[in-house]
Formats: structure tokens, C-alpha cells, sequence
């Protein structure tokens, strides 16, 4: 193990062994903040995952063995369309190879209308998409074709293709997610300022409202020819988990701040009640003080009227 690593190492263990864990006990919007966040995690996740696996036992195995069974017959009447040139130049590509994508771009646009047949090439191998729509994940008429006829799964517009997308952006919100978590914690520990952290939480809450508007309107997908061949069935898409994932985190980002007004306004109302009673407190003892040196001086005055007698 490296020194860089050790070093990090015993940094960490020395901010752990740092807290003083019976300060954090006796904070209760510190525990229900950590508590909180990790619910907003595990409870979409396990949601998904049950209803994943209930689709899966009661109609999912059913169609897997269907797709298998259509995939071979398929494979087993290849009419010898595809030849060597037209089957070797297909590759599946990773959601972040972008040029292995752009090729297979072209390949599609090429082959696609049938310009490899009739040698009339008719402008084969343009790009009708611009080039940022296939960098950010979107699929042409042609790819969709062209995927599906080289891997026999059937592609649709706004399907499981794109689950390598939707799976970095899932991610992406979970970690800005915890980022603000940690950062809460910090502060809610320290019980310093939380201004910032109730600006940063609706800010994220934001973020989250605009995933929500965004995800029913084409990352969902609710077409019936799709849902035939998912294994998973409609919850089997990770966009239904950024979905329910976002609903939990947009929860967490508005009622937190709303806790803290009201736990602000409570401590500055006991605060100013304190203020008060320790006000009345020093005049009384005020007006106790000016009472006593006024006796005092009575006394001294009868002293003195005595003895001149």
C-alpha cells in the first residue's frame, strides 16, 4: 500500500476518532437528517428492486424464455441477408464509447435503407442528426433498425437503450445527493449557520422537480411492444427508479428546510422569552438595590438627627 493511501487512511481515522459521538447523540436534527437521507436512498432502491423481482417470479422468466426461443428461431432461419461485410461491421457499443457509437451511426445511415443492395448510394453515410444528438445518447430511425436487425432484440424510440444514460444520471443524483448530506452533517454537527444549507437543499429540490417533469416524457417508456419483451416488465427501466428516487430526494429537500424555520423561530422565541426574564431578573434587583441603599442612608440620617439631640 502506498504512503499516499496510509496517509489518507489515518486522515480519515483520525476524523473519525475526532467525534465526539455523545454530541451527536444529543442532537436530534443531526440524527434525523443522517436517518432521513439514508431512507431517501434505501427505501426507493429496495422499492424497485421488490418490484423488479415480483414482475420477474410471476411473468418475467416466462418471457425470457420466449425472447430466447425467438432469438434462436431467428438466428436459425437467417435468410443470409446479413452478409460477411454487412454482419462484421456491427458492434455493440458502451453508452460512453462515443466513437464506436458515430461509427455504428454510419453504418446505420449506409445500410439502413437498403443503399448496399442497389449500389445507388444516394447520399449514404450523411448524417441527417446532428452529431451532440447521438453524443448525448439519442438513436436515429436507422440505429434502431440496425440494432435490431443485427441482435434481433427489438428497439423502440425512448427504450432501454438508453439505460446506460439514465444509469449515469441516477448515479450522478445520488452522489450530489450524498455531497449535501455531508455537507448538512457538517454543519448541523458544528451547529453552525444553516442558511446555506437550507439555499443549497431547495436549490437541489429544484433539480430534482425538473428530473421528475423530464423522466414521464420519454425516458419512462409505456409502449406495450416493449413492455412484452422486458424480462422486468414497466419497473424494470431505471428511469422508474431515478423517478422514485428524485420523489424521495425532492421530499427531503423541502421538508428540511421548513424543519429548520420552525426550529429557528422556536429557539428565537425561547431565546427572546430568556431575554425577557432576565431583563424583569436585574430589574428587580435594580429596584431591590436602590430600595436597600435608600434604607441605608434613612438609617444614617436618624444616626446623625440622634446624636445632634
Amino acid at each position: 500500500m502506498s504512503k499516499s493511501v496510509q496517509d489518507s487512511l489515518e486522515s480519515i481515522r483520525g476524523s473519525v476518532n475526532s467525534i465526539n459521538w455523545k454530541s451527536v447523540w444529543a442532537n436530534p436534527l443531526l440524527l434525523a437528517w443522517i436517518s432521513a437521507a439514508v431512507l431517501s436512498v434505501a427505501v426507493p432502491s429496495i422499492q424497485w428492486s421488490v418490484q423488479r423481482s415480483s414482475f420477474y417470479q410471476s411473468y418475467g422468466y416466462a418471457v425470457e424464455y420466449e425472447n430466447q426461443q425467438r432469438e434462436y428461431e431467428e438466428q436459425q432461419n437467417d435468410d443470409g441477408n446479413n452478409d460477411d461485410v454487412y454482419g462484421s461491421v456491427y458492434e455493440s457499443c458502451s453508452s460512453w464509447n462515443w466513437w464506436c457509437i458515430k461509427k455504428q451511426a454510419y453504418y446505420a445511415d449506409y445500410y439502413g435503407d437498403g443503399n448496399k443492395d442497389d449500389g445507388d448510394d444516394g447520399g449514404a453515410g450523411s448524417m441527417t442528426f446532428p452529431s451532440w444528438f447521438i453524443f448525448l445518447g439519442g438513436q436515429t430511425e436507422n440505429m434502431r433498425r440496425w440494432e435490431e436487425e443485427n441482435t434481433g432484440v427489438r428497439q423502440e424510440e425512448g427504450s432501454n437503450s438508453y439505460s446506460g444514460t439514465q444509469a449515469f444520471v441516477c448515479v450522478w443524483t445520488i452522489l450530489l445527493f450524498l455531497v449535501i448530506v455531508a455537507y448538512g452533517a457538517k454543519i448541523l454537527y458544528g451547529r453552525g449557520c444553516r442558511r446555506p444549507l437550507v439555499v443549497l437543499s431547495l436549490f437541489f429540490a429544484q433539480f430534482c422537480f425538473i428530473n421528475l417533469l423530464m423522466l414521464p416524457s420519454g425516458t419512462i417508456s409505456s409502449e406495450d411492444r416493449q413492455m412484452e419483451d422486458s424480462v422486468y416488465g414497466w419497473y424494470g427501466q431505471v428511469g422508474v427508479l431515478m423517478a422514485y428516487i428524485n420523489i424521495w430526494f425532492l421530499a427531503f429537500s423541502i421538508l428540511f428546510p421548513v424543519a429548520f424555520f420552525i426550529v429557528d423561530y422556536v429557539e428565537s422565541r425561547k431565546s427572546d422569552a430568556d431575554a425577557g426574564d432576565t431583563a424583569a431578573a436585574d430589574g428587580e434587583y435594580q429596584n431591590f438595590s436602590e430600595e436597600n441603599e435608600t434604607s441605608i442612608k434613612a438609617t444614617s440620617n436618624n444616626k446623625d438627627l440622634g446624636t445632634l439631640a
